[in-house]
């Protein structure tokens, strides 16, 4: 508890129903990993993606055009820290109605370019 609401608060939380004490901490979490995933787009926009990119070997993959960069662990980090933030966003039926939406869309543009033509 002192770690998460600090000495000077222990003594008033304590005071608190349980549920309403892991509530707090839950919502603390979430405020924390937002901060912490802002300070991280904010840093690896400032130095250009360096921070998070990773040098990939042409020697590795054959058929690959030649070397080049990844940036796959910094975009699995900043993923991991918005679910971390955003835990309602990531429920199984936020993601489905998110990807349905997404479909929606594509079949909407499609029909309004001309659609299927025989």
């Amino acid at each position: 508890m002192i770690r998460e609401f600090g000495a000077a608060a222990y003594a008033e939380v304590m005071t608190w129903p349980r549920r309403l004490i892991l509530r707090a901490i839950e919502i603390e979490r979430e405020r924390q990993a937002a901060q912490r995933e802002a300070f991280l787009t904010d840093v690896g926009m400032g130095d250009q993606m360096d921070l998070g990119r990773r040098y990939v070997d042409p020697k590795a993959k054959k058929d690959t055009g030649g070397a080049y960069y990844d940036l796959s662990p910094f975009n699995r980090h900043r993923d991991a820290l918005a679910r971390m933030a955003r835990p309602w966003e990531y429920t199984p039926e936020a993601v489905q109605e998110r990807r349905e939406a997404a479909e929606d869309a594509l079949w909407q543009k499609f029909q309004e370019v001309g659609g299927m033509r025989a």
